[in-house]
């Protein structure tokens, strides 16, 4: 099982923060991270909101958002938008709140399979509760990302080997690992393949090698 983790977003900058009103009580929200990604989410107002609230009440919310990273966004750096009481920043607080909701997933972005149908044909997945590990381990993009984030390769060409029980990851313990670190403009990714004890483990990372190359080269794109 091949898995392609990509950069977390926490260090990323916003850029930009657009609003667009749809109507006196809908506003679509656009913001545009340094790496290009967009979010986009729909703002809905408690009550009939006039454009020129609407227009002070985005300039106070982009003050608060651009050059901040989403780390920053997603843990309260709009918390205080409230502070003056008026009805601009009564309405930037409706507006904060729905941007700090587009970032909820943060961590959980970015996370690829690859060759799930050729790991279940191996006999040691015949046995289900090998079966049960691995779909629990695959079912929650949190939980892949902060199991794999405690596996830090320590040689000195960023590749490690974790044979079954060397594995300090309690729920993969049963399988091995190969995991990899990738850099891109400073934010770390990490590579890994899954599989049985009797694995080809120079064929591993011969394969990660080359993709590491590969998206590194690309600039991400494989793994956005």
């Amino acid at each position: 099982l091949g898995i392609i983790m990509g950069p977390a977003l926490e260090p990323v900058r916003a850029v930009r923060v657009d609003f667009y009103p749809r109507s006196l009580r809908r506003i679509l929200m656009v913001v545009v991270l340094e790496n290009a990604d967009v979010r986009t989410g729909l703002v809905d107002l408690p009550e009939d909101t006039p454009a020129a609230v609407v227009a002070e009440a985005s300039r106070l919310l982009t003050e608060r958002v651009q050059g901040r990273t989403v780390g920053e966004i997603r843990r309260g750096v709009l918390d205080t938008v409230d502070l003056m009481g008026t009805p601009a920043s009564r309405c930037a607080v409706t507006m904060a709140r729905r941007g700090r909701e587009l970032f909820g997933d943060a961590g959980e972005v970015g996370i690829e399979f690859e060759g799930v149908g050729n790991i279940l044909e191996q006999p040691e997945f015949h046995d289900p509760e090998p079966l049960k590990a691995l779909i629990r381990f695959m079912e929650s993009p949190s939980r892949i990302r902060k199991s794999l984030d405690r596996l830090n390769p320590v040689t000195p060409d960023g590749f490690q080997v974790w044979i079954v029980h060397e594995n300090p990851v309690g729920e993969l313990k049963r399988f091995s690992l190969v995991t990899g670190r990738y850099d891109l403009d400073g934010r770390p990714g990490l590579l890994a393949v899954l599989g049985p004890r009797r694995m080809s483990y120079q064929r591993a990372l011969h394969g990660m090698e080359i993709l590491r190359r590969v998206i590194v080269e690309s600039g991400g794109s494989l793994a956005s």
